[in-house]
């Protein structure tokens, strides 16, 4: 790989995301847009030695997303807030999921299975947009939406990212034979106890040791990455993702003293890792594709958004949450980019049929979606004020 080329991807790619933010826009959107402008659609600027490695990279940024996520997934919130916090995490990314299946088969062409792996796919909300908005809330002192939604959408990306990894899994190892789906519980099971023991591990070295930020930050990240390899290897099919994500929740569990500083390590790491993973999968968007499928593409992330939404509200039924704090929450299930950044290019990375089709909804999710999220959020924030809420200034955005 030439690092020209990579210091060119961090230059632009930095830039064109500070010239986002300064717009009020997300900086992943301009971080996008600089990767089409610098891949072989736009100037051809990126050496062919970087794309060659661009899944490769990807999967890297997967990782620290992972372990990041895992990290941040507080089980005592969880415990705490309970049954709403389960459903508002899980009800809107299924209804979302069941969308795809019911809608992708005749807008696409395509089977139930790969309609899943879309739905999969976009059934996760942008962290990247909504923890930043989510924990300043919470600093400014509202008490009743943020760890709700904080606890929420944690748990809504594992949900999705488990659910794809199994759904590839099975296209990957015989698609709907009953072999393969005879595999998986097998295989989520060993995924989940492999990265909870290696969870365990790494806790036990870190405080044994007393490491410090790097060295903690390099043991986790060498350990998470053997999942996803074990899974190409064959060992837990489908599962490989979900077990990284364990790796973070059981190392937070035994090792809560030292484990601040390796989600801010972490923290740090992903702020290099957002710009080369959004600057790469704009570089494998191919116009065409979105010119072929877009119209189609749109029917079916409205479609899909509007199932997610439905089940947002039935998950917020049984609660106890005013109307303005509910429509809040719907708000927080609009933005869509860094999971479907992240594993938008997998499926065709592995030559699955479905591979483009899986790419050009993930960027154009990404291109809609965080942007009307995050506008919609830091305008929606008066709604907080409105029924008890948050004590702060309802002017600010």
């Amino acid at each position: 790989m030439k690092l020209t080329t990579l210091a060119l991807i961090f230059l632009v790619g930095g830039a064109a995301g500070w010239l986002a933010g300064r717009l009020r826009l997300p900086g992943l959107l301009g971080m996008l847009l600089a990767g089409w402008a610098l891949g072989p659609h736009g100037c051809r600027w990126l050496a062919p030695e970087v794309l060659a490695h661009a899944a490769e990279l990807r999967q890297l940024a997967l990782v620290i997303i992972l372990v990041r996520v895992g990290l941040a997934l507080e089980l005592r919130d969880l415990k705490k807030i309970g049954l709403p916090a389960l459903l508002l995490g899980i009800l809107p990314g299924a209804a979302e999921l069941g969308g795809c299946v019911l809608l992708a088969p005749p807008l696409l062409g395509i089977s139930r299975l790969e309609g899943a792996l879309i739905g999969a796919m976009l059934g996760a909300v942008s962290l990247a947009v909504l923890a930043p908005r989510l924990l300043r809330l919470r600093e400014e002192g509202e008490a009743r939406v943020s760890p709700l939604l904080l606890a929420a959408s944690s748990l809504d990306n594992v949900f999705a990212l488990s659910v794809f990894g199994v759904v590839l899994g099975v296209l990957q190892h015989g698609g709907t034979s009953s072999v393969a789906w005879f595999r998986l519980p097998l295989a989520l099971v060993g995924g989940v106890a492999a990265g909870g023991l290696c969870g365990l591990l790494a806790g036990w070295l870190l405080r044994r040791f007393r490491s410090g930020t790097t060295s903690g930050v390099l043991l986790v990240l060498s350990v998470a990455v053997l999942f996803p390899e074990l899974e190409r290897w064959g060992f837990f099919p489908g599962s490989g993702l979900l077990g990284v994500v364990s790796v973070g929740v059981v190392l937070k569990q035994v090792a809560p003293g030292v484990v601040r500083k390796v989600a801010d390590g972490f923290n740090q790491l992903w702020r290099a890792a957002e710009i080369l993973l959004f600057v790469l999968i704009g570089a494998a968007l191919d116009p065409g594709v979105i010119g072929r499928f877009g119209p189609v593409l749109l029917l079916l992330l409205g479609g899909a958004l509007g199932f997610r939404l439905a089940g947002t509200l039935v998950a917020l039924a049984g609660g106890r949450l005013p109307r303005p704090l509910q429509l809040y929450c719907l708000l927080a299930e609009l933005p869509k980019a860094t999971v479907q950044a992240a594993v938008g290019a997998i499926p065709l990375s592995l030559g699955l049929p479905c591979g483009e089709l899986v790419l050009a909804a993930a960027v154009l999710a990404t291109l809609i979606t965080a942007p009307v999220g995050a506008l919609a959020l830091d305008r929606g924030r008066r709604l907080l004020g409105e029924e008890g809420g948050s004590g702060f200034d309802r002017d600010r955005t």
